[in-house]
């Protein structure tokens, strides 16, 4: 895109516009056709790299009141994933925020594979907490419910790999 082209040549002013004009088209085609979940997807990237997150987050909310479908529900599911990754603090106190925005994205998209990778860097940094238990429950469910198994396997056996339990991490790696 040439908002695209704009940051490789370091040209923040022209990304920004550049940005700006594809959030005014977006929204216009939806104006005209409210069920163009294309155009939904790509104004919400455009809202979200102009800093307006919240108009992103609702554009694709009412793009799943409209399209309860595969694309609608990845395309939401990766907004919260890169609210996760944008927040760079490892501090403890911002566990509970990435854990929601974590469950967000699981609860989307369970078949999203950057989601179980998030999981695992999550487990990481809240290992030891009743956060990081909770996310090994969560899959344990997951794989109990039948809900995208091989995937909740192989996050599980990166878990226990993790926690040296070379057992249990062979049994999972062996299910996914």
């Amino acid at each position: 895109s040439l908002a695209n082209l704009q940051r490789e040549l370091n040209n923040e002013a022209g990304e920004q516009r550049a940005l700006r004009a594809a959030e005014e088209a977006f929204s216009r085609r939806i104006r005209d056709k409210p069920h163009d979940r294309q155009a939904r997807i790509l104004l919400a990237g455009a809202q979200y790299r102009l800093g307006k997150h919240k108009a992103s987050e609702q554009t694709l909310l009412t793009g799943l009141k409209l399209h309860n479908d595969d694309d609608m529900r990845r395309a939401s599911s990766d907004f919260y994933l890169v609210q996760l990754r944008s927040m760079k603090s490892s501090r403890a106190d911002r566990i509970p925020e990435k854990l929601d925005l974590l469950e967000k994205a699981i609860a989307l998209d369970l078949k999203n594979p950057e989601v179980y990778s998030e999981i695992i860097s999550f487990y990481e940094q809240a290992r030891g907490s009743d956060y990081a238990k909770d996310i090994v429950k969560q899959l344990e469910a997951m794989i109990v419910d039948g809900q995208s198994p091989a995937l909740a396997h192989f996050a599980l056996s990166s878990i226990y790999l993790i926690e040296q339990d070379a057992a249990k991490a062979k049994l999972h790696l062996e299910q996914s």
